[in-house]
């Protein structure tokens, strides 16, 4: 029998390895500084209060409770909010993990710059919107250290620097964008 026209199984398999990688890979366009702070419309001090996971249609969502400290953009009425994220896992029940999704631990500190409005993640740019105080360091999800160069602008990965003052600094750029 000639096969010479046929795929061979291991190219069926290289090709359904693709198809499965990029149905489930998660892809965004990396942000700047900038970018992020114009794209704000809710931003505040946390410390996590509650996560869990409810469904919604027949999709579990994470829903975290944040208990906010201070607030650097948008209502600033509660002292509460609550934002909804794609996935999660009930117990016995349906599971959902999407790649790259923030998560959170109950009694972690963070800075939030998120939307307004419920998207799959509500974080500026899917998870480029927070940052985690760790070691008197605000940290993002790649582990670079949100800080301030020597002239005062805001840097993406730069020098220790006391996390206040890099709070202090986020709260004024996102006041001058109003």
């Amino acid at each position: 029998m000639n096969t010479g026209s046929l795929p061979s199984r291991a190219t069926f398999a290289l090709l359904a390895l693709l198809l499965f990688t990029s149905a489930t890979a998660t892809s965004y366009r990396e942000l700047s500084l900038q970018e992020i702070f114009t794209a704000t419309e809710v931003g505040f001090v946390a410390t996590v209060a509650s996560s869990s996971v409810e469904m919604r249609g027949d999709m579990p969502w994470t829903v975290v409770e944040f208990e906010v400290q201070r607030w650097l953009a948008g209502d600033g009425a509660e002292n509460r909010v609550r934002l909804a994220f794609l996935g999660g896992s009930r117990p016995g029940g349906a599971s959902l993990q999407v790649n790259l999704m923030p998560g959170f631990e109950v009694g972690e500190r963070v800075m939030v710059l998120a939307y307004d409005e419920e998207y799959y993640s509500p974080i500026v740019g899917f998870n480029q919107g927070v940052w985690r105080l760790r070691d008197q360091a605000l940290l993002d999800a790649q582990g670079r250290q949100l800080s301030l160069a020597d002239d005062g602008r805001l840097l993406a990965d730069g020098p220790g620097v006391e996390p206040q003052l890099v709070i202090d600094a986020v709260a004024r750029e996102l006041e001058a964008r109003q």
